[in-house]
């Protein structure tokens, strides 16, 4: 088994024998690296896949009923107090939501409580937020109704743009923002991140491509992506398509607009691939997305986890910054229950009514600082 100097690192600094019992130091914040320290003394970095079951993760199976996201009376109460997320004022929070088939709750779901929605987005301070799996935007009465509820709990003017494909019950992807807090510009779709390479085709989405520049000065390129969900070859395959174009369109904007500073967000379905030969597990996939993104001059550190099927969580929404990006100074963190059961098993719906009424997955943000330093 081979040891490495530092999380990531393909140098071989020692081994250690097969079978051997370990002390584990700590562990990556993705769970895919952990440092140990062997019986001979020496200490290194090992893969999780060579340990003989993964990390133990803590049994929750309800939420505190004071968390914001336990219920909407919660989370009012917190708002009402002047509770929220804490944050420096000085920093624009940038984040990433799948809110699963907003409005309706999609086929046998329940629809999203919009002044539930409303709280916890207040609560959370967001200022930015790339956006997956709407079915109607602004112009629909749910669409209204999220903003002003926004506009009342924050004092702010917020805005929902979304892709240019049809409004048509198809899942769509888009950012919701505070005008007040920033400005977007220049907004395209970048069909080729469809994998069939038209934006629309085959309900896939393509990416949802913006300018933002923050009240303080702060700018940069964004793009939201929703990649092709499933554990099967074809739907891997059609994920590895849509990854391999984002260093194309990146070079593309980049060149256009003179500015190398760039976020890439979304829900990018790193599941891994059950139905490849051999199987693509969870992590080998997180591993690959890992390498391209810094080949593409991305740094991506997945989030422990940020969403929940079943009871178990898996890390499927990222967010990733250009190496250039000086005002990128921490990594993307869960929020929401993610954040609350510490990655914990066992959390279900419907005991869990979040993950009926808001969504499955959780917030991943990160705040950036928000003076322009290039």
């Amino acid at each position: 088994m081979p040891l490495h100097p530092s999380e990531g690192s393909s140098a071989v600094s020692g081994r250690v024998p097969s079978g051997a019992e370990v002390r584990v130091q700590r562990w990556s914040a993705d769970e895919r690296w952990l440092e140990i320290e062997a019986p001979s003394g020496e200490r290194g970095w090992i893969t999780a896949r060579y340990l003989a079951a993964g990390r133990p993760r803590e049994v929750v199976d309800s939420l505190p009923d004071a968390s914001i996201w336990a219920s909407p009376a919660a989370c009012e109460a917190a708002v009402t107090a002047g509770d929220r997320l804490a944050k420096e004022p000085s920093r624009l929070r940038v984040g990433t939501w799948n809110l699963r088939w907003f409005p309706t709750g999609g086929p046998g779901g329940r629809p999203t409580h919009l002044s539930w929605l409303g709280c916890a987005l207040t609560w959370l301070g967001v200022d930015v937020l790339g956006v997956q799996e709407l079915t109607r935007g602004a112009e629909s009465r749910e669409g209204r109704e999220l903003l002003a509820s926004l506009d009342r709990l924050t004092g702010g003017r917020w805005r929902l743009r979304l892709d240019d494909c049809p409004s048509d019950g198809r899942q769509r992807v888009g950012v919701l923002y505070d005008e007040r807090r920033a400005q977007i510009s220049q907004v395209v779709s970048a069909p080729h991140l469809n994998p069939h390479g038209n934006a629309c085709k085959d309900r896939l989405r393509p990416g949802f491509t913006a300018r933002v520049k923050a009240a303080s000065g702060l700018d940069f390129e964004l793009t939201v992506v929703h990649l092709k969900s499933g554990t099967d070859a074809r739907s891997y395959g059609l994920r590895r398509a849509s990854l391999t174009r984002l260093g194309e369109l990146f070079q593309s904007r980049t060149q256009a607009l003179g500015d190398p500073d760039f976020v890439l967000l979304g829900d990018l379905n790193s599941m891994g691939c059950s139905g490849c030969a051999p199987k693509v597990s969870h992590a080998d996939e997180l591993g690959v997305l890992t390498r391209e993104l810094a080949q593409a001059g991305f740094t991506l550190t997945p989030a422990a986890c940020s969403h929940y099927y079943q009871g178990a969580p898996s890390a499927l929404d990222h967010i990733a910054t250009h190496r250039s990006m000086q005002e990128a100074t921490s990594p993307p963190v869960s929020a929401g229950v993610c954040q609350v059961a510490r990655c914990g098993v066992g959390l279900k719906a419907p005991e869990v009514a979040a993950f009926t009424q808001l969504s499955d997955h959780c917030p991943t943000l990160i705040d950036l600082d928000g003076r322009d330093l290039d």
